[in-house]
């Protein structure tokens, strides 16, 4: 043997090398061993952050170590204990793409989903989610997964989508151990989508499990919030004292219970009920003893007191309010607490506690508006302790605090009355009040009416008169507008006084008493009547006037005592009208029925007096004014029948004859009166007195004849001179409304409009508002107008008459949908519906908003809305076509089951319903049921001619189907073919759509490409042009071809940067342009980015990646100024360290050697001892000290790395560094290290 031995030196020289080689392998393994078992030390000692710096050094120094899957796992668990959720996301993923056949892959796919979740990455959860659920749909995860995605999307307020995952999880998993959990959230889902019912159905079978559990505590606090949302507080209570008893302990208990308060204290609000606000009394009582946050005890003590406000308990509300400002005295709702005990002192009557509550939320709050209010309650109180001054004091600071709008005017209108009448200071209330009377609400009404009163009381009654008088025009549908026409009676026939003219007038009586010397007697005796006249005319002394001229009748022998009692009668006439005015009922009456003898001595004694046809005009009116409405007409026709026998000379003949006309009109109404014979008479009156007194009467009261008569043109005629002959006439109003009419009847829209429109604008018509604003709507709508159809619209639905308001809103929803506003037109019918759920036509408006709802792809709602229509109109006519509507958002959400079973609904009503037809067949082929797909298929077509597009839907279904069977080349040519054949049909962008996606998943680029850019080219106007451009990119993204994926991406954010998948292609774009070398453009894009998608992931990379652009650029401050901006925006994310050692190269570069210092030592500190960031940023930090000749401080920096990495690449290279400025035989010239790209 030794020979053997000898004579193989090569032996003995590798025996050793093998030892050394086994040694050193045992030393690696140990050292590896080591390394790991220090990470699980760290993390059972829970040193999280050093656990995961630990084992992100294990992974990198060990990638093929038996325990660096392991490692992986662990690193997830401690980014997860430490908070770090989107990183422990990040890890399970790099696990899976790096074991994929490992078989905790699908465990890991759920923690990776559910990291996501915690991370508040809730688009990125319910993607993962979803994904494990398509790809393992036997796996035990599949149900987690669609519970998961559920609640991923009910985050994201997608609850259309929650609930198709929750029904699919229902469906596939019938013996699921989370199927409680699910139809809890199937109830969230339908609440978040308006359908309470439906809610309440969802969780029934969960409600009905005896044994508390999570899903029951959901499904207990949704079915409270379905019952309130329903009215049904009975039910929300039973369910609420439910979880009392099985969870007292949990947030959701106390949660139900403050919905449920809530619910109540507003009921309670509206209706004052006494019961409603005791049981709200009690639910705050219980909550504020034994919620389980002290968020929850704090918001139900400040409920409870102001509910013991509501309930008129003061001494309660008192104790409420003081326990809550004792127990909570750093509460964000202190102010308003200290209000509640202010309010509170004063409804019980301790005013002094009231007022210095108030003075102490002065000075504690003084810009708050609990302080403001405070101001109001201190003005009240002022008011009633009789202290006006005081008052007005408090309320002008009020005043001074509100912002402009209807609280303000109606704030200072308070003020302006308390000038004026507990004050008495008119000046001052008159430009308060000049203010306020602008615009046209009811404040300016009051506003205009007050300044017409303070003008009164100043003397100035052209002033007076004239607001008096606009208060008539602008508003004559308000409660004033009588007051302020019996005020202009007054200033007219009673205030204004012309004094001077008076005197003038008699020192010309006395002046022809001088002149005329010879005949003395008979001046005399005629002076009475003259002064008579004077007091009348000029000083409106009615009782004066009265005196003479009984003075003047009872001397014999007066030459004009037909005049003294027409004059009389005025007198008698006027007074009765000031009696009235003054509410005097008895004086009014006497002095009536004492004009009336006056007019009737006038036409019995002087029936030849030039006055008498007046005085029996005069006296008719006044009687007839008392005969009974029964009989009016009658007698006054008779009476001017008489008038024209008696006074056939007369010049108000006129007068008679409209009388007549119009009594004649009117007595037709029964029978007895001829509409010819009044159009007749009113002709006369036109012929005889063509511009008599009588002219707006008898053109408005003809015209109102022809118009009935069908006699449009003459009706038009006559209404146009009305209106443009006596503008002032009161008829003018009435005129133009009915021109309108005619005007409309005639096609004439826009004139139509026009009148209404003066006539709004006026506000000089007696007729209710929205009459008016109906006829404008119709004449809107017949010239297309239907933004001014809406605006008139929205203004009828404020109508407080049902019925009219209704109106309105069925024509805001028709000028909504004529616009196409869709989302506006929806919004008004979900009002409406809620508003007037039982009105005849809910069934139709349900139907159109369902219709909408889908148009707007908002399945979700749509799916609500559908679902319980049958249940709400069982009898309704719509019932089939609901069916079908709800199949189409079924099968549109992938529901191809739940779709085929409405469709077939729809077909057993309706059997030649063509479009469940053909639904039916689709969902078939949908399902893989080709055979029976293709045997309904040839049911439809027995019924008749297929439409072109319903043969192209069916073909692209048939071409899906292939797809599903992995017929890829079959599905591709089926659509190709559809195209071909049809390319103008609607569904021919679908077809090519879907051709594009096959041939992607099936990995063929090029017809891809062709299918995207033919939709793209040939139907640009397609609502899939821009998916179609974002999957062209997406397909030369994938592949690398990344100039022509710049281009792709461009083209779609050209058209479009809101689609749900513009934030990802303008990232993508960003990507291809650096991997061009586009940096520039880069740069430039995202800008915008960061503009457009605030809320992206991508945000924080993209803050980072503008610097390193800049950086490569060479435009260093430009860089600086990004890196800076960056690290305001991503500090505490994984970005900081890139940003803050990236600040520090772009300083480094542009020459700023000590901030670049600054930059990285900052970086160094805060990085963990020991981590690659630390030390990178200490040697680059190093390396800027000789820059800057500080070559102590970078030995020390160099000293301190080969400290801490000893012989790894960076220990060396800064060992190296060390010798070269210490003097070692080096090239001191040497930047040897790691570059900063290498390092980062």
């Amino acid at each position: 043997m030794h020979r053997h031995n000898a004579g193989n030196p090569g032996l003995r020289l590798l025996a050793p090398i093998l030892l050394a080689l086994a040694t050193m392998s045992t030393v690696a393994a140990q050292q590896e061993d080591g390394e790991f078992a220090f990470a699980q030390h760290l993390m059972r000692d829970g040193m999280y952050d050093l656990a995961s710096q630990q084992l992100q050094q294990y992974i990198g120094n060990y990638p093929n170590a038996a325990r660096t899957p392991d490692a992986f796992l662990l690193l997830a668990e401690a980014h997860a204990a430490r908070g770090a959720y989107a990183k422990a996301a990040d890890t399970y993923q790099g696990f899976m793409i790096k074991y994929p056949q490992d078989v905790r892959v699908r465990e890991l796919w759920l923690k990776q989903a559910e990291m996501r979740a915690r991370a508040g990455q809730f688009a990125e959860a319910a993607r993962a989610y979803t994904e494990l659920a398509d790809s393992y749909p036997e796996s035990e995860y599949a149900d987690d997964a669609l519970v998961g995605a559920a609640s991923a999307f009910l985050e994201m307020n997608q609850p259309d989508r929650a609930e198709r995952a929750v029904n699919r999880l229902i469906t596939r998993y019938p013996r699921s151990p989370l199927l409680s959990a699910a139809r809890a959230l199937l109830g969230r889902a339908k609440l978040d989508s308006g359908d309470p019912q439906g809610a309440q159905q969802a969780v029934q079978a969960v409600l009905a499990e005896r044994q508390f559990s999570n899903p029951v505590g959901d499904a207990v606090l949704v079915g409270v919030e379905a019952a309130i949302a329903l009215n049904k507080p009975g039910e929300a209570r039973a369910l609420s004292d439910r979880l009392v008893a099985q969870a007292p302990g949990d947030d959701r208990t106390w949660l139900a219970r403050r919905k449920l308060a809530e619910y109540l204290l507003q009921t309670g609000r509206r209706t004052r009920d006494a019961e409603t606000l005791n049981q709200a009394a009690d639910l705050y009582k219980e909550i504020a003893r034994r919620a389980t946050t002290p968020a929850a005890m704090e918001s139900a003590l400040f409920d409870l007191a102001l509910v013991r406000e509501l309930q008129g308990a003061p001494a309660l509300a008192i104790s409420n309010w003081q326990d809550f400002l004792q127990q909570y005295p750093q509460s964000r709702r202190k102010a308003r607490a200290m209000l509640g005990l202010a309010r509170a002192h004063l409804s019980g009557g301790d005013s002094r506690a009231g007022v210095f509550a108030l003075e102490e939320l002065l000075a504690a709050y003084p810009d708050s508006s609990e302080s403001t209010e405070a101001l109001g309650l201190l003005g009240e109180y002022y008011l009633t302790r009789n202290d006006p001054s005081s008052a007005v004091v408090y309320f002008e600071r009020q005043v001074a605090r509100t912002a402009e709008g209807q609280a303000r005017r109606s704030r200072l209108l308070n003020v302006a009355r308390i000038r004026e009448t507990r004050l008495a200071e008119p000046e001052l209330a008159r430009t308060l009040y000049s203010e306020l009377a602008v615009g046209d609400d009811s404040i300016a009404a009051e506003g205009m009416f007050g300044l017409a009163r303070c003008e009164r009381t100043l003397g100035n009654l052209d002033a007076a008169e004239s607001a008096y008088f606009r208060v008539t025009q602008q508003f004559p549908a308000h409660a004033l507008a009588r007051a302020a026409a019996d005020s202009l009676n007054l200033i007219k026939n009673y205030l204004r006084i012309d004094l001077q003219g008076a005197i003038v007038a008699t020192m010309a009586l006395e002046g022809d008493q001088v002149l005329v010397r010879g005949n003395a007697d008979s001046l005399l005796r005629e002076k009475p009547l003259r002064l008579a006249r004077i007091r009348i005319e000029y000083l409106k002394d009615y009782p004066g006037g009265v005196e003479l001229l009984k003075a003047y009748l009872s001397q014999p022998g007066v030459s004009s005592p037909d005049i003294a009692e027409h004059l009389l009668a005025r007198c008698y006439f006027r007074l009765s009208t000031r009696a009235g005015l003054e509410r005097n009922v008895a004086e009014q009456e006497r002095n009536r029925a004492q004009g009336l003898e006056a007019l009737s001595r006038l036409a019995t004694q002087y029936p030849q007096s030039t006055l008498a046809d007046d005085a029996y005009i005069e006296t008719a009116e006044a009687t007839l004014a008392a005969v009974d409405s029964a009989t009016r007409a009658s007698r006054t026709r008779e009476a001017y029948r008489e008038f024209l026998e008696r006074y056939p000379q007369s010049d108000r003949r006129d007068y008679a004859l409209v009388r007549i006309a119009e009594s004649t009109i009117a007595l037709a109404r029964t029978g007895t009166g001829s509409p010819d014979e009044a159009l007749r008479q009113f002709d006369e009156a036109l012929q005889i007195a063509p511009q008599g007194e009588t002219l707006d009467r008898a053109l408005f009261g003809s015209s109102l004849i022809l118009m009935n008569q069908g006699r449009q043109d003459e009706a038009r005629l006559r209404l146009e001179r009305l209106i443009a002959e006596r503008p002032l006439s009161p008829l003018v109003p009435e005129s133009r409304f009915q021109l309108a009419g005619i005007m409309y009847d005639q096609r004439q829209y826009r004139a139509s409009a026009r009148e209404l429109e003066k006539m709004i604008r006026l506000r000089q018509s007696s007729r209710d508002i929205n009459e008016i604003r109906t006829r404008l709507v119709l004449a809107y709508e017949a010239v297309g107008e239907f933004e001014s159809a809406a605006r008139v619209s929205q203004e009828i639905t404020k109508a407080p008459n049902g019925d009219a308001a209704a109106w309105g809103a069925r024509h805001l929803i028709a000028a909504y949908m004529n616009m196409r506003r869709f989302a506006e037109a929806e919004t008004a019918l979900g009002e409406e519906l809620a508003l007037r759920p039982n009105a005849p036509d809910a069934d139709s408006l349900t139907m159109v908003r369902g219709k909408i709802l889908m148009e707007r792809n908002q399945s979700g709602k749509a799916m609500g809305v559908l679902t319980g229509f049958e249940r709400n109109y069982p009898r309704s006519r719509f019932v089939p076509e609901a069916w079908r509507m709800l199949a189409d958002v079924q099968f549109a959400q992938g529901s191809s089951e739940e779709a085929l079973a409405n469709y077939r609904k729809t077909i057993q009503a309706r059997p030649s319903d063509k479009q469940a037809r053909m639904g039916e067949v689709a969902a078939l082929y949908r399902l893989g049921r080709t055979s029976e797909a293709q045997r309904r298929e040839r049911a439809l077509r027995d019924l008749g001619p297929v439409t072109e597009d319903d043969e192209v839907r069916l073909a692209i279904e048939q071409g899906h189907a292939l797809a599903r069977s992995n017929d890829y080349v079959g599905a591709i040519n089926a659509f190709a073919r559809v195209v071909e054949r049809n390319p103008r049909s609607e569904w021919a962008d679908d077809a090519l759509l879907a051709q594009g996606r096959v041939a992607i998943s099936s990995g063929r680029l090029e017809p891809a490409v062709q299918a995207f850019e033919r939709l793209v080219q040939q139907y640009p106007d397609s609502p899939l042009r821009q998916e179609a451009l974002f999957e062209l990119a997406n397909a030369y993204f994938q592949a690398e071809f990344y100039d022509q994926a710049a281009d792709a991406y461009n083209r779609m954010l050209e058209q479009d940067t809101t689609s749900h998948f513009a934030a990802q292609a303008m990232w993508n774009l960003i990507l291809s342009y650096e991997q061009i070398q586009r940096l520039d453009s880069a740069v430039r894009t995202m800008r915008v980015f960061l503009t457009k998608f605030p809320d992206s992931p991508h945000v924080v990379r993209v803050w980072v990646k503008i610097g390193d652009d800049l950086n490569r650029l060479g435009e260093f401050p430009a860089a600086v100024v990004a890196y800076r901006q960056a690290l305001d925006n991503v500090a505490g994310t994984p970005e900081e360290p890139d940003a803050r050692f990236g600040l520090g190269e772009a300083h480094f570069n542009a020459g700023q050697y000590r901030e670049a210092v600054i930059e990285w030592l900052k970086l160094a500190y805060h990085s963990q001892s020991g981590s690659r960031w630390a030390v990178t940023a200490l040697f680059r930090a190093a390396k800027a000290n000789e820059k800057l000749g500080q070559m102590e401080d970078a030995k020390m920096l160099y000293r301190k790395i080969i400290t801490m990495e000893g012989e790894s690449d960076l220990g060396r290279a800064a060992a190296l560094q060390l010798m070269s400025i210490s003097g070692q035989n080096l090239d001191s010239g040497s930047e040897s290290g790691p570059s900063p790209t290498d390092t980062r």
